[in-house]
């Protein structure tokens, strides 16, 4: 299931702040115009990055930020026509780099690899607060999961 995606349109030392996604799909990024780097943990370097969480990583960087970094699994500079993927479910940031402007285009999407399956309904399970995706629209997302795969139940049989 893909959602329906977003832009982010920004100048140098805008970004995203350290955060984790409310539903912990997969994330799709496409680099349009300029420059960004991306950074990402692991599972094992969470507890690092996430004393950062709701920090915007822009220089000059804090002391707690600059060892966060050194825990990061990946840090990518996306240029334009760049595609990235990366999990909602772990502490990711995001910080524009250059000159220009930079338009990123972003969509989540749902596969059913078991492993990614099993992050989502882990992080939907857990309790109701800021940061976690509300049950309304969880129940949505399920919903538009049901349907699809009905969908497709529905074309294999003809």
């Amino acid at each position: 299931m893909w959602d329906r995606g977003h832009c982010f349109l920004g100048a140098e030392g805008a970004g995203s702040c350290l955060h984790v996604d409310q539903a912990w799909w997969s994330n799709v990024a496409k680099n349009y115009l300029g420059y960004k780097l991306v950074a990402t943990w692991a599972p094992s370097g969470a507890p690092a990055a996430l004393r950062c969480a709701g920090e915007l990583f822009r220089k000059p960087l804090t002391a707690e930020q600059q060892e966060a970094l050194r825990q990061a699994a990946r840090v990518a500079l996306l240029r334009p026509g760049d595609v990235a993927s990366f999990t909602g479910g772990l502490p990711h940031v995001t910080v524009v780099v250059g000159d220009g402007l930079n338009l990123t285009g972003y969509e989540s999407l749902v596969n059913w690899h078991p492993r990614n399956a099993e992050l989502l309904l882990r992080g939907a399970a857990r309790p109701d607060g800021p940061g976690t995706l509300a049950l309304k629209p969880l129940h949505r997302l399920f919903d538009d999961l049901r349907r699809r795969r009905e969908e497709e139940e529905e074309e294999e049989e003809e």
